[in-house]
């Protein structure tokens, strides 16, 4: 929920942004399915790869191995302090990380068998250019996967349904675009890669600290309140009920994110 001037610049924002990534990498569930992706990718030795969006380039590192010393695998991200921190990591020579756009990677057409982009394009304007850019960078035959949050879909049990709807539907607004999931399948095939496949992940939370670290409910309403659709009052009724769903021992939210891939046309 962050604009893209800010996400480039703001120290602050990127040292969050780490901690944000690390918390999320540990866990079992984010483990597995970034290894559907790699799956997806049908990433072997050999194979030169693609990671947009990258942050911290323990995928491009994690994909380094598996197409070992005879392949590539380059890393981009917009964010110059996250390509710092992935470049301090001890990377072997078929490794590389470009600070780029992911609307215009500085990259020639046909140049790698596969690309992949994990909680990209939530924050880009105009996410069907850099879907474009994936098709144009992708060799003919060569595989995409693309894992994104459908914010829309985002639930928690709490029991004022009339702010809760509220609160989450300007929390979604305040993302690039946080429909973007369930557009996938669509930029896909418009950007020339078919036989595209939908894989519906959810994310699902009991645990309320666990699930604060990921998605910061407690601040859920600062966006609405931000952009004057939330009142100071929705404000202390958001944490009115935030603060009682912290107590219980009967917290749930989930949210579903969508893992598309396909290959590009020959």
């Amino acid at each position: 929920m962050m604009n893209e001037a800010r996400a480039q610049s703001d120290p602050a924002f990127s040292e969050w942004q780490a901690e944000y990534l690390r918390h999320i990498s540990a866990q079992d569930s984010t483990q597995r399915v970034k290894r559907r992706t790699y799956d997806l990718l049908h990433a072997r030795p050999g194979a030169e790869l693609l990671d947009v969006g990258c942050g911290l380039g323990d995928d491009v590192l994690a994909l380094a191995e598996v197409v070992g010393p005879s392949g590539r695998v380059v890393g981009v991200d917009r964010d110059a302090e996250m390509l710092r921190r992935a470049r301090e990591k001890a990377a072997p020579p078929h490794v590389e990380f470009l600070e780029a756009d992911a609307r215009q990677l500085p990259l020639p057409d046909a140049s790698f068998d596969g690309v992949r982009l994990e909680r990209v394009l939530q924050h880009v304007d105009h996410p069907e250019a850099a879907v474009a850019e994936v098709a144009r960078v992708l060799r003919p035959g060569g595989r995409v996967t693309i894992l994104e949050p459908d914010w829309g879909t985002y639930a928690v049990d709490l029991p004022d349904r009339a702010l809760v709807r509220r609160v989450l539907d300007a929390r979604t607004d305040a993302y690039a675009d946080g429909w973007v999931g369930r557009k996938l399948y669509r930029m896909l095939d418009d950007a020339g890669i078919g036989a595209a496949h939908i894989d519906l992940v959810p994310y699902l939370s009991t645990d309320f600290e666990q699930s604060s670290r990921a998605i910061d409910l407690a601040h859920a309403h600062t966006p609405g309140l931000a952009r004057g659709v939330l009142s100071e009052a929705d404000a202390t009724a958001w944490t009115t009920l935030v603060t009682a769903a912290r107590e219980r021992p009967t917290f749930f939210s989930v949210v579903l994110l969508v893992l598309a891939s396909g290959t590009r046309a020959a």
